[in-house]
Formats: C-alpha cells, sequence, structure tokens
C-alpha cells in the first residue's frame, strides 16, 4: 500500500514534471562541460601529481609523499571542475587561474625540494621524483600556455 501510494498517482505525476524540469534545464544549458580540452589537461596534471606521490611513497616509504600528491591532485581536480562550466565565464576563468597558480607554487616547491635533494646521499631516491615533477609541472604550464585563447587578426 505505501508504494501505491507513495509512487502512483500524483506523486508520479510530480516526479515526471520535475524530471522534465530538469531536462529542460539541461537542454538549456547547452554550455555545460564545453571546455573539456582544458579541464582534460587540468585532470591529466592533477593525476600526474597523485602518480607522483605515490611514486615516493613507494620509493622512500614516506606516506606524507602520497598525502600530497592525493591533497595537489584533489586541489586540482577542483580546478578542472571550475574550468569545465563553460556557460560561465567567471567560473572558468576562476579554474584556469587556480590552477596556474597551485601548478607554479608546486613547481616552485618541487624545484626547492630538487635543489635540497642535490647532491646529499641520504635524499638521493629523492632527486629523481623532484626532477620529474619539476618537469612535468613546467610542461603543464607551457601546455596551458599553448591553450590560450588567443585575440583574432584583423
Amino acid at each position: 500500500l505505501f508504494f501505491q501510494t507513495r509512487f502512483g498517482g500524483q506523486d508520479r505525476a510530480r516526479g515526471g514534471a520535475l524530471c522534465r524540469a530538469v531536462v529542460g534545464m539541461a537542454r538549456d544549458h547547452v554550455g555545460l562541460f564545453e571546455n573539456l580540452d582544458v579541464s582534460a589537461l587540468i585532470a591529466t596534471y592533477g593525476l600526474f601529481l597523485i602518480i607522483g606521490g605515490a611514486w615516493g611513497t613507494l620509493t622512500t616509504g614516506a606516506m606524507h609523499s602520497l598525502y600530497g600528491g592525493l591533497a595537489g591532485g584533489a586541489l586540482i581536480f577542483f580546478c578542472s571542475f571550475l574550468a569545465s562550466f563553460s556557460s560561465d565565464r567567471k567560473c572558468v576563468a576562476a579554474g584556469v587561474h587556480l590552477d596556474l597558480l597551485f601548478t607554479a607554487l608546486f613547481g616552485g616547491v618541487f624545484a626547492l625540494q630538487t635543489y635540497k635533494a642535490y647532491g646529499v646521499p641520504a635524499k638521493a631516491d629523492r632527486f629523481p621524483l623532484f626532477v620529474v615533477l619539476v618537469m612535468g609541472s613546467v610542461a603543464h604550464l607551457f601546455a596551458m600556455y599553448k591553450m590560450k585563447p588567443r585575440k583574432e587578426t584583423k
């Protein structure tokens, strides 16, 4: 009886109306998820950070490397999520610019760690990791610069 009264009659009509409203809203907002090229590039960098954190944990045994990689990756995934909404230019701009800021910050930290680990025998296992993370951060910044929309010349 509960199932029939809850999901039949009036409630079913309301559910159908709700479904039609959601589909209509989705149809009106065609701009959602049109920036997938930029968003995918940003998400790739987030995945790169997570893999780098896992590599650091596997080579050194330090769990804080994994935690840092997961936190940095989650932060970059949030930027990717913001950049995926092309219907709101401010949201896209916030996602892209936050990504650029965090990438430059991470790259600077990785470069500093590379400098500190260079030539120190106790940190020799971390040096290749930091070199790869610096190169990945610089490559991501370069790729984002190349994707920057250019003004059309007349």
